[in-house]
């Protein structure tokens, strides 16, 4: 996966990226080709948050991903669900990254209500 990203919020300097294998471009993006060792560490982070999402799908039935953890999880089981979230959430935090926007749940979008909180 090759992401060019510059983040505003992020400035990085050329001795932080070697910490997950990016590389700074002359044009001042980020061309971010990331160390199998951190896409390891990614993958789990991304179960770990399936996992919370599964435990907290009663708490927040609104959430789009428990609807699709729960949805999921009457057709295929609890840990292909968990995968199939963990994938759409690391889905979502790169179209965050690469779009440079904040997330907007699709099911409170479509109420019209707001993400936050």
């Amino acid at each position: 996966m090759l992401l060019r990203v510059q983040h505003p919020d992020f400035p990085l300097r050329e001795g932080d990226l070697d910490l997950v294998g990016a590389e700074l471009a002359d044009d001042g993006l980020i061309d971010l080709q990331l160390r199998q060792d951190v896409k390891e560490y990614l993958k789990w982070a991304f179960v770990e948050a399936g996992n919370s999402i599964a435990v907290n799908a009663a708490r927040c039935p609104q959430r789009h991903v428990s609807e699709l953890y729960r949805r999921l999880r009457a057709r295929k089981g609890h840990a292909k669900a968990i995968g199939a979230v963990a994938r759409h959430v690391a889905e979502a935090v790169w179209h965050v990254w690469s779009r440079q926007e904040a997330y907007r749940d699709p099911a409170l979008r479509k109420e019209g209500g707001s993400s936050e909180g």
